[in-house]
């Protein structure tokens, strides 16, 4: 949330709850910041100023990291919903904001590396909740680097 910070606009604020219960989880950081990074960046993009991008945590029983990120922004519509994982998408409503429509495309593409899932509950100027499911995976050699 911190890189992100400096792209929020005026007032706009971060809030969230993380629950690890003292947990620990192993996974890829890079791809799992770089899908943060997308989700936030987005949030911060079709919010209004002001507005509060919640983002929440939780590592489940099963050690699968739930992640949400929810903004109160212009949201999507309900026929632009089932095209947002593909290549340059832009909601109808989104042409005069900046971006290339690829962002959500990536997110995914890093979840399959992940073997995690994505899904998004989303209202026309009500917002937006993007929630991904990540499972733990063991450490191998490669972690020690």
């Amino acid at each position: 949330m911190e890189e992100i910070r400096p792209l929020a606009k005026e007032g706009q604020h971060f809030t969230g709850d993380f629950s690890t219960d003292g947990k620990t989880f192993v996974s890829d950081k890079r791809l799992l910041k770089n899908i943060l990074i997308n989700l936030l960046s987005n949030a911060v993009k079709f919010s209004p100023e002001g507005a509060t991008i919640r983002v929440d945590a939780t590592l489940a029983d099963n050690n699968t990291l739930h992640l949400a990120v929810q903004d109160r922004g212009i949201g999507i519509s309900q026929e632009d919903q089932q095209h947002l994982f593909s290549s340059f998408f832009r909601g109808a409503n989104a042409l005069n904001i900046e971006g290339t429509g690829l962002g959500l495309h990536i997110v995914r593409r890093y979840l399959d590396l992940l073997h995690g899932s994505i899904r998004l509950q989303s209202a026309l100027n009500e917002g937006t909740t993007v929630t991904i499911e990540v499972p733990e995976r063991p450490p191998s050699i490669n972690d020690t680097k």
